[in-house]
């Protein structure tokens, strides 16, 4: 089930973990502005969806048919999910899509006890949605 917006946000390592989101996409916004269109700014942009998901529960598929039209059509949108890991630690992956068509992922690790602490980035094409949400056919790192 989806976590209730305001008591989930309530607890630090919610908030935490939106503060995470929020720093990532910034990043992120300022690297999709070095595409061939002028940057947009975030108001502008599809939001499709925050989750944060329990054990075992799915993104809804409408979040991801949403973000793969956009990157589809080149306009800028965004998705943020947290997933638990095994042992329950949050694991934050956010997306925004290019105006060129691929889809900046970052993916964040600091708050799992057990596996590497980080953000990573990636800039990923051919997204489709695939059984556990969204899938590539590439992705490349991004510093």
């Amino acid at each position: 089930m989806l976590a209730p917006a305001v008591p989930a946000m309530l607890a630090m390592p919610a908030v935490l973990a939106v503060l995470a989101v929020l720093a990532v996409l910034a990043v992120l916004a300022v690297l999709a502005g070095c595409a061939a269109r002028p940057a947009t700014t975030a108001a502008s942009s599809i939001e499709c969806g925050t989750f944060v998901l329990d054990q075992g529960e799915e993104m809804p598929a409408s979040a991801a048919t949403c973000l793969i039209k956009a990157a589809h059509v080149g306009e800028p949108a965004h998705l943020s999910v947290t997933r638990p890991t095994i042992e329950g630690d949050p694991i934050v992956v956010a997306y925004l899509t290019r105006t060129d068509g691929r889809i900046a992922v970052a993916t964040d690790t600091r708050q799992d006890a057990f596996g590497p602490k980080g953000i990573t980035w990636e800039v990923c094409t051919g997204p489709t949605a695939g059984a556990h949400g969204i899938e590539f056919a590439a992705c490349t790192p991004s510093s």
